[in-house]
């Protein structure tokens, strides 16, 4: 009993000591001038530009800055050791990024371009964005080495004929280039759901990347579906003679495993103002570019005719529900 009388004294003691503790500093406080549920101020946090940061685009100022710290040498197409991951990284936020500014609408959206000038008001207001009338492909690099964390502008294009549909793409810069990465996103409900992606990760040079990219999408069949078709060019930076990429896609029900109709490479000469065209309707697509065919007729000093169409390579093909045929070469 007697033990059970100690603790409680002690317990009662403790109360009272606390409760004279919190009295002590509440009038402390009046004391000052302060209002006794005074709060610690915290300033928000300022990037190295002078910038208050947006907590919502922290990560992706994270990511940047980290691949900042990368600086490589004048026509180094290497990827540094850690780069690979960061660009993919980097792409995934700027996804989201765009699915999210999307998804804030929660409805159909009637003007792409809208929808563009968010996303990239978002980048500019973060200092993000780099030069918009920078040239992906120019030589400034030739000087100052290089480093990576630029961010190009976005790109909202609608689908032909398709409302349900959005395209998005993000391109980032490279030494020697740039790598584009395209997401189809489509509505459902109120909400836009990613439904198809093309990206290239986890290169270790700058061959791996998606340089000069471009696509071009069907219009819809009977039956709903439509094709896409990408094109894009191995950066390098050395020499006007390298590979163009092509593949026909469609959307299945696994965004990053569309489904490929047809995946190739050919030669090309980049020597040109526009180095290949890719052209697109119902049921078929084309290309022209100089490749193979131009540098056999340099070779053999054959007539080239009128602006050089003798020497243009003009592949064409036709869809027939999954199956791709050659028509032309």
């Amino acid at each position: 009993m007697s033990r059970y009388v100690f603790r409680l004294t002690i317990a009662i003691l403790g109360f009272a000591v606390g409760c004279s503790a919190s009295w002590l500093w509440v009038r402390r406080l009046v004391a000052s001038g302060a209002p006794a549920n005074t709060r610690v101020k915290v300033n928000p946090p300022i990037d190295t530009t002078g910038r208050i940061v947006d907590m919502q685009f922290l990560p992706i100022k994270t990511t940047v800055a980290k691949l900042k710290a990368f600086h490589v040498e004048p026509l180094d197409n290497g990827i540094p050791p850690g780069v690979e991951t960061l660009l993919h990284e980097l792409k995934v936020q700027l996804r989201d990024l765009a699915a999210d500014t999307l998804n804030e609408h929660g409805e159909k959206v009637s003007k792409a371009e809208e929808v563009e000038e968010k996303l990239n008001s978002i980048l500019r207001e973060q200092g993000l964005l780099i030069n918009e009338d920078a040239d992906p492909n120019g030589n400034e690099y030739l000087h100052k080495g290089f480093l990576y964390g630029g961010i190009y502008a976005f790109s909202v294009r609608p689908v032909p004929n398709n409302p349900d549909w959005l395209v998005i793409t993000t391109e980032l810069e490279l030494c020697c280039g740039s790598d584009t990465s395209l997401y189809l996103f489509k509505h459902s409900g109120t909400t836009w759901e990613l439904g198809l992606a093309k990206e290239a990760n986890n290169y270790h040079d700058v061959s791996g990347a998606q340089g000069l990219f471009q696509y071009a999408i069907s219009a819809p069949d009977h039956q709903k579906r439509f094709f896409v078709v990408t094109a894009n060019v191995n950066p390098w930076c050395t020499s006007n003679w390298q590979q163009l990429r092509y593949e026909v896609l469609r959307p299945s029900k696994y965004a990053y495993q569309p489904i490929s109709l047809l995946k190739r490479q050919e030669t090309i000469y980049l020597g040109v103002d526009q180095p290949y065209h890719l052209d697109v309707r119902s049921d078929e697509f084309s290309l022209r570019f100089f490749g193979d065919k131009y540098l056999d007729m340099m070779i053999g000093d054959k007539e080239m005719g009128p602006n050089y169409e003798n020497a243009i390579q003009h592949p064409r093909f036709r869809i027939r529900g999954n199956r791709v045929v050659r028509v032309s070469r």
